[in-house]
């Protein structure tokens, strides 16, 4: 009798496990079914914000939609990387840093190449918000990185450099910087920023 009350007992906890197993499985499929609907319509803004000349009003369509998908999946990547970039964008630079922050924090579990971007988009935006040693401290790292001085990007750090050393009245350092942005860029403008700052 004990055996068979024992049996019995087994087969009502299976039955419930394998119940609450299917609901949390039925949520898993419906929250997946949303963060990839959410990430279709998301995809499909991308270049209607491109066509549209950077309208901030679609930029805060993704950006909403992005902290949709958030509230389900605290760890979307997209999600994030969206939010960083389009705060940038509609220049919503203390936004843009925080996610810039998340994504750079991100570093141990991603290939740390594939963050180094985030540093000079981090660095200018903390460039915009008159953190000027924060910044140096990222684009520094940016640049450290990446040695190519032939890139866009090196040359955007270099000039964004320069204008935080001199906003530190580091004018060695920012001369440095304004002269590699000068001979990469080879405009006038370019080099009346060395003739104005640096001799």
């Amino acid at each position: 009798m004990k055996d068979i009350f024992i049996l019995i007992l087994s087969l009502i906890i299976m039955s419930s496990c394998k119940e609450k197993h299917t609901e949390e499985q039925i949520l898993v499929n419906q929250n997946k079914k949303v963060i990839d609907s959410l990430t279709y319509i998301r995809h499909n803004l991308h270049p209607e914000y491109l066509k549209s000349g950077n309208s901030e009003l679609i930029a805060d369509e993704i950006i909403k939609n992005s902290f949709s998908v958030l509230e389900i999946d605290s760890k979307n990547l997209d999600a994030v990387k969206d939010l960083a970039h389009f705060n940038f964008e509609i220049k919503n630079y203390k936004e843009a840093v925080h996610y810039y922050t998340i994504l750079i924090d991100l570093k141990d579990d991603l290939n740390n190449r594939y963050v180094i971007p985030y540093y000079l988009q981090r660095g200018i935006a903390k460039f915009h918000l008159q953190d000027f040693n924060g910044a140096i401290e990222d684009l520094q790292h940016y640049k450290d990185e990446n040695i190519d001085k032939r890139t866009n990007g090196y040359t955007e750090a270099c000039y964004y450099l320069g204008t935080c050393y001199k906003n530190v009245n580091d004018q060695s350092n920012a001369c440095d910087n304004f002269r590699t942005y000068a001979e990469n860029v080879a405009t006038d403008e370019a080099w009346d920023l060395i003739a104005e700052y640096c001799n």
